[in-house]
């Protein structure tokens, strides 16, 4: 019997002690005497649109999977309920799992699938501390495109390796970058990974309710993966003249636009914004060649610009923001500024139609069926313009297919 097989059965062993220790005693026992249900009421009072959205089973695991974080987190519960009577009176197997997990403290981890070394085990990777743990999960195993994830999990260790509980929220296409926009739309203040993990901490639940956007796919325009790239940099003077070989300028009151020449319209959008009243340069693109392009064009007469983007953030994060934060979005504060109504449609409309595409192109390599109503729902599309742009996509996908077999 191998390494893996061993553990196996040792995984198993303490799921089964687990579901009778935490599951079905724990849990309860936590959230009478320290009243969690009014807590966690207060807490999803904010999000209540969103939370009706999540089935009453998937809120109930979610609502374990809080007061299980309460309890054993750092500083959390357990360390007292160890001198409980009704605790210390467990059966020793029990006690002593309750014991091991008040020493090595439970977390709450943003991680992606490194390996998957044998069946129900993989090598993760944190996103944000990037430390590297075996974790032991089967629900994660029966997960369909599971490396393409990052996975927001509660890990709790059971002497061999980590263990899941609850629900493992499994996130395609979002990146660090893109959890890090989101708790910086509901607490501006956080500057760092740190700052970030300590609001999830104080209120998992937006973060949980991202599972309602767990299967948002990507937007690929040519070949090029859409994301709202920003950076803002402080400047004393602005060489605008030095600049004009490489950009399209417009001023607007105390505003110079600069367009990226070749790389200003679609699909990139890259353009910078320079404020003279308040010396400050934004850099806008909606592709990572665009941002690259725009600043290397912009360093080649300004110095110490900041290589990466401020904010890169996917489409499907600013709907998820949006629509679970309840809030308007706003990243460029002079877009509207330079940019005619009918543009600003045509970009939005490009957004929506490669969701739809998306989505459609997804369903079809699965094998499953399209509902092309409900997807044109989704994306927020025509659904009579949704069928001309499915039926189309799918002759070329025939006549390739026809191609390949010559």
């Amino acid at each position: 019997m191998d390494n893996y097989s061993l553990i196996e059965l040792h995984c198993r062993k303490i799921s089964q002690i687990s579901a009778e220790t935490i599951d079905e005693f724990l849990i309860y026992y936590a959230a009478d005497r320290e009243k969690l249900e009014g807590e966690m009421d207060g807490k999803l009072r904010r999000y209540r649109p969103t939370a009706d959205r999540i089935p009453e089973d998937s809120m109930g695991y979610l609502k374990a999977e809080y007061i299980a974080f309460k309890i054993f987190k750092t500083g959390g519960y357990i360390s007292k309920y160890l001198n409980h009577s009704a605790i210390k009176n467990l059966p020793v197997e029990q006690y002593e799992l309750l014991a091991l997990n008040a020493q090595i403290p439970w977390r709450l981890s943003f991680s992606c699938v490194l390996n998957n070394p044998a069946p129900n085990f993989f090598v993760m990777e944190d996103v944000f501390s990037g430390e590297v743990y075996l974790l032991h999960s089967p629900s994660i195993q029966k997960t369909p495109d599971l490396e393409n994830r990052t996975w927001l999990i509660l890990l709790g260790y059971n002497g061999k390796c980590w263990q899941t509980f609850g629900l493992n929220i499994g996130l395609k296409n979002f990146l660090a970058d893109d959890f890090f926009f989101f708790a910086t739309e509901i607490n501006p203040a956080i500057e760092n990974s740190e700052m970030l993990l300590k609001e999830v901490e104080h209120n998992p639940f937006p973060f949980f309710f991202l599972l309602l956007y767990s299967e948002v796919p990507s937007v690929v325009s040519r070949g090029h993966e859409i994301r709202m790239f920003q950076s803002i940099d402080d400047l004393d003077s602005f060489p605008a003249a030095d600049l004009a070989h490489s950009f399209t300028m417009k001023k607007k009151d105390d505003v110079l636009q600069l367009k990226l020449k070749r790389m200003g319209g679609f699909p990139h959008f890259a353009v910078a914004y320079f404020d003279e009243r308040e010396k400050q340069l934004i850099r806008t693109s909606m592709t990572e060649m665009g941002f690259d392009k725009l600043s290397e064009a912009l360093s080649q007469n300004i110095k110490h610009l900041t290589a990466e983007a401020t904010i890169a953030v996917s489409t499907g994060m600013m709907v998820a923001a949006k629509e679970i934060l309840g809030k308007k979005i706003v990243l460029n504060q002079y877009e509207d500024m330079f940019t005619a109504d009918s543009d600003k449609s045509n970009k939005e409309e490009l957004v929506k139609l490669n969701r739809f595409l998306d989505m459609a192109i997804s369903a079809f390599n699965k094998g499953g069926q399209i509902d092309i109503k409900e997807l044109s729902e989704i994306a927020g599309i025509d659904h009579a313009i949704a069928q001309g742009l499915w039926e189309k996509t799918f002759k070329d996908i025939n006549r390739q297919m026809k191609n390949m077999k010559r």
